[in-house]
């Protein structure tokens, strides 16, 4: 279980070393927030601003999340070879332990400029995001239980061999 969360984490970090995803390089268009935006009633310019601290925090946090795939790789190099130097492996999980603090730490401070720039009202709408946001594990599991439907999406819904064609 713990290998597999160590793996994920790293695919994770190495996605993020990366550098930005599809819609947030040079050039190319950002991710719509059209949701959000109607939500909030956030404007043109919040929008650019809150863009903009993002990208700030991900050149921020870069040679960070270099780091810490580094000392993964690192510390993974070393069970492997069944090393038995406790003091190198655990200097590795508490050097990528800070790390991740700092990570946090540069997230929490953009996360607070990004929120700073809302309005109060805007600030109570995203009081109920963040409550709704709370539901996501339960809601996906209701989904996986047939409960619930998923969102909708464009388009005749997929034939699964079950029950009348249209």
């Amino acid at each position: 279980m713990k290998k597999t969360i160590l793996t994920l984490f790293v695919f994770t970090l190495s996605l993020a070393a990366q550098g930005p995803g599809p819609g947030m390089g040079p050039g190319l268009n950002p991710p719509p927030v059209d949701e959000v935006k109607a939500f909030l009633s956030l404007t043109d310019p919040q929008i650019a601003q809150m863009r903009q601290l993002r990208q700030s925090e991900r050149a921020a946090n870069q040679a960070r999340v270099q780091d810490i795939v580094q000392k993964r790789q690192q510390l993974e190099d070393l069970l492997a070879k069944g090393s038995s130097d406790a003091s190198a492996v655990g200097r590795l999980m508490i050097d990528i332990q800070n790390l991740r603090k700092l990570a946090d730490a540069t997230h929490a401070n953009f996360q607070a400029q990004a929120v700073g720039l809302l309005s109060a009202a805007q600030k109570t709408k995203l009081n109920a995001l963040v409550e709704a946001s709370k539901l996501a594990p339960a809601i996906a599991q209701a989904e996986g239980l047939n409960l619930l439907d998923g969102p909708e999406e464009d388009g005749p819904p997929p034939v699964i061999g079950i029950g009348p064609r249209n």
